[in-house]
């Protein structure tokens, strides 16, 4: 018998945007597949696909590429902490959490930059950075639960430095983040004779 049905393990997840692509044809989801070395997301025809024209294919790891770099981006965007900001102000405690939250990840900042600079030692960093953090961190808790969008506030203005760390964080997670902002993409048609994809094949649909 198979050990991973015995154990009743799960298949390691390989494709990072799972459940997450539509076809633009027929507005039906995307499987994954795999032939040979290539990863791909398809639009599988037959009975079994709820009604899939079967018509539209996607190489899968440039269109990961694509939306991970979409994803990363749209964190560090104004227009991001402006919509979360539209949210959580539905009264002035909430607003004054999110202004609160932003001007210590600001300082955390400077205080980087002054250490940075060797304007002030180690010790001095460290001592003036803990209450910031603590100070963060419970911003973010009392945020979560106002919100009830703790993990997308926690992300907000990190891009960055999640875009250093991507290549090493765990599959699951990385679908974990996306899944947080994106709603879905649909997939245009490709030209046959492309030999890269074509970024205005992609549409993204973003949950805020």
């Amino acid at each position: 018998m198979d050990r991973r049905a015995s154990t009743r393990e799960r298949t390691p997840r390989s494709y990072l945007l799972t459940g997450l692509l539509r076809c633009g044809k027929c507005d039906n989801r995307l499987f994954s597949s795999r032939r040979e070395n290539s990863r791909r997301y398809v639009c599988m025809g037959g009975p079994d696909h709820g009604g899939c024209c079967g018509r539209l294919t996607v190489v899968a790891g440039p269109l990961e590429q694509l939306v991970a770099d979409a994803v990363l981006y749209r964190l560090d965007t104004p227009e991001l902490a402006a919509a979360l900001s539209g949210q959580v102000a539905r009264d002035t405690q909430t607003a004054a959490l999110s202004d609160a939250l932003g001007n210590d990840r600001a300082q955390l900042d400077e205080l980087a930059q002054l250490y940075g600079d060797r304007k002030i030692s180690s010790r001095e960093w460290m001592t003036a950075r803990g209450p910031i953090e603590t100070r963060v961190k419970d911003v973010e808790r009392r945020l979560a639960r106002a919100t009830g969008n703790g993990a997308l506030a926690a992300m907000i203005g990190n891009g960055e430095s999640l875009r250093a760390q991507w290549a090493d964080l765990p599959l699951g997670r990385q679908a974990a983040i996306v899944k947080t902002l994106l709603d879905r993409a649909i997939i245009g048609p490709g030209k046959p004779s492309a030999r890269s994809l074509d970024p205005s094949r992609v549409d993204l649909v973003w949950r805020i």
